[in-house]
C-alpha cells in the first residue's frame, strides 16, 4: 500500500513537566487516513499525576483527556494507557475521513492543523504547529517570557511521501521521497534570542527586529507535494478498514468518555468532566 506518512516527536514544556509526544500520520490519496499517537510522561511527573489508589483509572483518564483534544477523528482504536518503567505511556490510533478536518487544539497551548489537496497527478499536505492561547508577543519582555515557556519544547517532523517530492517547503533535509524538519526547538529559539540580544547591545539591530524574528519562530509550517501513485485497490482496502474501525468505536465506552471530555474542554462545564 502506498501512503503518505508524517512522523513527529515532541517534547513539550507543560505545567505537568516533561512530556513527549510521537505522532505518525498516514494519509491516502483520498485524504483519509490514520494518526498513531504515542505519549510519554517522565516518571517524576507521572508520580505527581497518579494517586496511590486506582492507578489504572487515573491512567485511562489521562488517555481520554488527550484524545478529546483532537478534532476531526471518526474513530479511535488500539487505545491503551500503562506505566512503562514508572513513566506514563499512552497510545491510540485515530481514523479520519478528511485530513483537512483534523486538528489538535491542546490545553497545553500547542496547536496542530493540517490541509490536504489533490491536484491532478500530485497530492499535497500542509502541517502547521503553533503556540496558541495568547497573541504573538509584541514587546521584547513578552518575547523573553514566551521563549522561556517554550525552552523545553521540541517538535520534529519526518515525512515520507508515496512518490518523488516536488518543491518541499519547510523541509530542512529533503530527499527523493522523504524530508526531515525541526518545526520547533525551544533550545534553538532561546539561543537565537540570546544572539539577537547581544546584537542589540552592540547597536547592530533594534528591538523590533528581535520581535519580528521571534514571532516568525512561533508559527512553523511544512508544505509538501508528491506524485499520486496509490492504486484504487489500496484505497478501497483502507476504506474497509476505516469502516470497521468506525463500527467498533461507535457506541463504545471510549467514545462516550471522549465526547464528554471534549464538551468539558470546549464549554468548561465541570459536570461533564470524565470521571477518573
Amino acid at each position: 500500500m502506498r501512503t503518505l506518512t508524517i512522523a513527529s516527536l515532541a517534547a513539550l514544556a507543560l505545567p505537568l513537566g516533561c512530556y513527549q509526544q510521537s505522532l505518525k500520520l498516514t494519509v491516502h490519496e483520498s485524504g483519509a487516513g490514520t494518526i498513531r499517537l504515542v505519549e510519554r510522561i517522565a516518571p517524576a511527573d507521572a508520580q505527581s499525576l497518579l494517586d496511590e489508589g486506582d492507578r489504572s483509572k487515573e491512567l485511562h483518564g489521562l488517555l481520554v483527556e488527550e484524545l478529546a483534544q483532537w478534532d476531526g477523528l471518526a474513530a479511535w482504536t488500539d487505545a491503551s494507557a500503562r506505566l512503562d518503567d514508572e513513566a506514563v505511556r499512552l497510545e491510540a490510533r485515530g481514523w479520519f475521513e478528511d485530513l483537512g478536518a483534523v486538528r489538535r487544539l491542546g490545553a497545553d497551548g500547542i496547536a496542530h492543523t493540517f490541509t490536504f489537496q489533490r491536484d491532478g497527478e500530485t497530492i499535497g499536505v500542509t502541517w502547521t504547529v503553533t503556540k496558541r492561547g495568547e497573541p504573538l508577543p509584541d514587546t521584547l519582555p513578552k518575547c523573553r517570557a514566551v521563549v522561556a515557556a517554550l525552552k523545553r519544547l521540541r517538535i520534529e517532523a519526518n515525512v515520507s511521501m508515496p512518490g518523488a517530492l516536488i518543491a518541499p517547503d519547510g523541509a530542512s533535509e529533503p530527499g527523493y521521497r522523504t524530508a526531515r524538519s525541526v518545526l520547533v526547538s525551544g533550545v534553538e529559539i532561546d539561543d537565537e534570542l540570546r544572539s539577537l540580544e547581544r546584537r542589540l547591545e552592540a547597536g547592530e539591530i533594534g528591538e523590533q527586529e528581535i520581535i519580528a524574528a521571534i514571532r516568525a519562530r512561533l508559527v512553523r509550517t511544512i508544505a509538501l507535494r508528491a506524485r499520486a501513485e496509490e492504486s484504487t485497490e489500496a484505497q478501497e482496502a483502507f476504506r474497509r478498514q476505516l469502516d470497521a474501525a468506525r463500527a467498533s468505536y461507535a457506541g463504545s465506552d471510549l467514545e462516550r468518555e471522549v465526547d464528554a471530555e471534549r464538551r468539558s474542554l470546549r464549554d468548561g462545564s465541570p459536570d461533564t468532566k470524565t470521571a477518573r
